[in-house]
């Protein structure tokens, strides 16, 4: 979401298709291996694919992401998440545990985009994630309900849970520049249209 109040969705779907296409073919090449060696080997490799994967296409869609910040003479605005990963595992078993830490990457594509928002000169702030898909973006009420991943406001907005999140850190994003000493704002490049925010 923009600043502007402008919504673009990218489909990040493949992501998981690659960990779930990958995590089978690994069960399905060790099984009945009892060879420790073998089984490792064959693991190793479809990790290893996994992860190559993965992470070429984080490159190619922080390129995208950093393009159209350029474009706009925009910052980009993120939610820090750092932390997140742990706290998703709280509570699950030891493999489901493995398996959300191993197959959420977003922290690698948090990291691939800043290190590609330094080197061309992009601004990028993390903002608070908290409450960002319960609040209303038109009235500002918190912990609403939530439908699926639809959030339903008594004032009578019905969107969905990430859209309503962008335009929320897009309106931290603003915030943060309106409260941030203008000779501070030069230190990577001077947004002029405003943040756009990644929810």
């Amino acid at each position: 979401a923009t600043s502007t109040g402008e919504i673009r969705e990218i489909d990040t779907s493949y992501v998981g298709k690659v960990n779930r296409d990958h995590l089978r073919r690994e069960i399905k090449g060790t099984r009945g291996k009892q060879n420790p060696k073998a089984r490792k080997k064959i693991a190793s490799k479809h990790r290893r694919i996994r992860q190559e994967k993965t992470e070429n296409f984080w490159h190619h869609l922080a390129l995208a992401l950093i393009a159209w910040a350029l474009g706009m003479k925009a910052a980009l605005v993120l939610e820090d998440l750092k932390g997140m990963k742990e706290r998703i595992g709280e509570g699950k078993s030891r493999r489901m545990r493995q398996r959300l830490l191993n197959f959420w990457s977003i922290m690698k594509f948090h990291r691939i985009l800043e290190h590609k928002a330094r080197f061309y000169g992009v601004p990028l702030i993390f903002v608070d994630p908290q409450n960002t898909s319960k609040t209303c973006p038109v009235c500002g009420r918190v912990g609403e309900r939530l439908r699926g991943h639809v959030l339903a406001c008594p004032c009578g907005v019905r969107m969905g849970r990430h859209e309503a999140a962008a335009v929320n850190i897009a309106r931290r994003g603003v915030e943060f520049l309106e409260g941030l000493d203008p000779r501070g704002r030069g230190r990577w490049a001077t947004p002029v249209a405003g943040p756009l925010a990644l929810g």
